[in-house]
This record gives structure tokens, sequence and C-alpha cells, in this order.
């Protein structure tokens, strides 16, 4: 026990430190002497409460750093030793806007694409004061608070304050552009910040309000297109995968890193997330802040709901400061007046593809030799195993390992950048019968 406390202790110093290499050997030691240790002790009874979700939390996170480096043997290790069948490809987790291997495809309707500038100046300057770091925004909806609830603003289309008039003027530009906006309705936004180095869960949008009513009334209902405005030009990118929340993993992916003033706009119905970015040279942690704003457009009536802005989704706002200041006690919405005088000039739109880079998704290699010999030497008098996920066929995916290789039943971080089975992310989202 002292042992798997130390190697936890140890690893996670090393990856606070950005020793990833040393990180992931240490890692390595440590799923191997937790394995050991719940050989010899039920471990309920060796291990303290929360301890089990550390282990595992600080090996995914040295894995992915260190894979978004280089391709590493430790890498394999650890996702084998976690029970991990396929993983986000090189392409992706080590993409970057110079990369020669990623390249942009054609506009096309259903490809994600950006628009720059997203906004003109005036309008673009009111929202970056707005959703600044220390803007009345974040505080006064809890955005701040772990334990608050995902909280989004349903807005009609027509605008009586700043943001929702650079919400009216981005929809207009859309409209005009390649696009299929026919039909839209309704517009839903909420806002993001977070460190550059953080990363986002690989997840769907959709009508959060259809969550949690239970499976006979469930309906997986996304929107006709998401897009997101970069307030910040720090963290990393936004990758889209092309898969919907009942298709096979996607061959391919979409990427694109923050900037101020461009919109990425995708399908709402993909796949997608923020990969960790790196914190920014000569600046502190906490100094600077991967702020967005992300827009979902609907096609179909989504019903405001009652209850204060940051209480749940598509709340909506009342048509002046002061009556949000009555009614729920929050001042934020004076930050953004709506826009007077002359029309602004008229600005120089330019519409990009957005980057292209496959694979999406492989495989988590057969084997590394430590795994190996691990497996063979713990392997006498146990059963074997089969990687859940793995079907009849699949290339790398069946492993034999002693059947107390206790790692591969951790809890895991909700990332999804490392999948237990091919399907997992499907079995998420849409209710089993």
């Amino acid at each position: 026990m002292a042992t798997v406390l130390r190697l936890v202790q140890l690893a996670e110093d090393l990856h606070s430190v950005g020793a990833v290499e040393l990180a992931a050997s240490t890692s390595v030691n440590l799923l191997n002497a937790f394995d050991d240790l719940s050989d010899q002790v039920p471990v309920e009874n060796a291990l303290s409460p929360g301890l089990a979700s550390r282990i595992a939390e600080i090996a995914y996170l040295v894995a992915l750093q260190l894979l978004q480096l280089r391709a590493a043997p430790e890498c394999t290790s650890i996702l084998q030793q976690l029970g991990c069948t396929y993983r986000l490809s090189d392409a992706v987790l080590q993409w970057s806007i110079q990369n020669a291997h990623a390249h942009a495809g054609l506009l096309h309707r259903g490809h994600p694409c950006t628009l720059i500038p997203a906004l003109p100046d005036d309008v673009f300057n009111v929202l970056e004061h707005g959703f600044s770091a220390s803007a009345k925004f974040w505080s006064e909806t809890g955005y701040m608070n772990q334990d608050s609830p995902f909280s989004s603003i349903l807005y009609d289309l027509d605008p009586s304050n700043a943001m929702e008039a650079a919400i009216n003027s981005i929809f207009q530009d859309l409209k005009q552009s390649h696009l299929d906006m026919s039909g839209i309705l309704a517009a839903e936004w909420w806002a993001h910040m977070r460190e550059p180095t953080s990363a986002h869960q690989l997840h769907f949008d959709l009508d959060e309000s259809r969550i949690g009513v239970g499976a006979a009334k469930y309906r997986l209902l996304h929107p006709v297109l998401s897009s997101v405005l970069y307030l910040s030009s720090t963290g990393g990118p936004t990758v889209v995968l092309e898969q919907s929340a009942t298709d096979t993993l996607a061959e391919q992916a979409f990427l694109c890193n923050p900037k101020e003033n461009v919109l990425f706009c995708f399908p709402g119905k993909y796949l997608h997330g923020v990969l960790p970015g790196q914190q920014p040279v000569g600046i502190e942690p906490g100094g600077t802040q991967r702020i967005s704003l992300i827009i979902a457009w609907w096609g179909h009536g989504l019903q405001a709901k009652a209850g204060a802005p940051g209480t749940g989704p598509c709340r909506s706002l009342p048509t002046a400061p002061e009556a949000l200041l009555t009614q729920h006690s929050q001042t934020w919405l004076s930050d953004f007046p709506l826009p007077g005088g002359a029309m602004p000039p008229q600005r120089r739109l330019e519409w990009k593809p957005a980057a292209l880079v496959a694979p999406a998704w492989v495989p988590v290699a057969r084997s590394v030799q430590a795994t190996v010999e691990k497996a063979v030497q713990g392997s006498l008098g146990k059963g074997h195993v089969k990687v859940a996920g793995a079907s009849e066929g699949d290339e790398g995916l069946t492993r034999d390992l002693g059947g107390a290789a206790r790692t591969r039943n951790l809890p895991l971080p909700g990332l999804r950048f490392f999948l237990r089975a091919a399907d997992e992310v499907r079995q998420v989202y849409v209710p089993q019968s």
C-alpha cells in the first residue's frame, strides 16, 4: 500500500512539472503495483476512498500528455492496463495548424468550416469585455461553481442586447453562406472559460431538457448546426469527429485552433470536444483563459424554461438588464448594451474549410514487451480475459492478461479520448432496450 501511495504522489508531481516521460514510466509502475496489491488484498480493503479514481486519472492524463508529444511504448502499456481498446490517433492528438499531414477539404454544406471575421470589431469588443475572465457573467450565473448544472440561454432571434445582436449578425452571415440555414427558429447559447491546458470531453450538443425524463420519453435531438465563437486565442483546438450518436467510430476528424473573432461551424449531430493546449510561455497559470461562446442553431421549437440564467438549459432572458436584476439579482446583462448609432462598415468575410485529418481513431496496439511479460508472469493458474468491446476480426484489440488485472476496471476520466469499447459513446447517449 505504501508503494502505491508513493508512486501516485510521484506521478502527480512529475506530471505537474511537465516531466512527462518520467511520469509515464512511473505510471506504468503504479498500475503494476496496484495490480500486485489487488492480488494480495481485496481492493475495497486496500484502498482509501477515491484512491482508485486518482490512480486511473493520473495514469490517463499522463498518457494523454505524452501522446500529444509523441507515440510512446509507455502510453500503449498504460492504455492496455486501463483496458482501453481505441484511442484518438496521433494525427488528431498531435495536430497543429502547421501539421504537414493536415489538409483542408472543399467548402461543403456538411463539412465543418470557419468564418473570419465572425463579427464587426465594435460588436466583438463588447462580447470580449462582457465575457472577460473578470466579468460578472461568470460569478453571477454560477459558472465557477463545479456543482452548477449545464446552463444555456434560448434566444428567439429578436435582439434586445449586444449578445443577441451579435448572434443576429452571425445568423445573417450564415444565411448568406453555403450552409443551409432554412427553417432555423432559435439560437441556444452558452459560454465556457477554462485554463488553456484544460480539455473538454467528447460530447454531443443536444436538447438537454430531455435528459433525465426516463427512457420512454427520451429522444436524442440535435441542433441543425453548432458553432463556436472564439473570444480568446489561447488553449487547445476544437476537434469535431464525423460521428453521430448511432455511428461507428469516425474515420476522419476536423480541427480548429482558437483565434479571436473566428467562428467555427459544424453539423450539430457530430461528436466534438477540446484537446488540451499548452500553457502560454511567460504567463502563469490563471493569467490567461480559453474563452468561447457556443451557439447551437435549432430548427424546431425548443421551449424556454423558467428559472434564472445559470440554473439549467434553455433559460430565457428578460428584455432589459433591470428586469434581470429585479427577477434574479443578476447585473451582468448591463455589460452587453445594444449597439446604437450608424451601421458598422461592411467587412470582407472569408469562409474556409476546417483542417481535415485521418484516421480519427486507431486501435490501441496489441502489446508492448513489458505488458506481455507481466501478463505471462501473472497468468499461471488464472483465466484469460478479452477486452470489452473487441469483436471478432478486430486487429489488435484482443489480449490475454492475468485474471487479476484490476486496472482495466478502474473508473476512467470522462474525456472519452481513450475508449474501452468501440460503442462506448453510443452506450452513453442511446438508451439500450
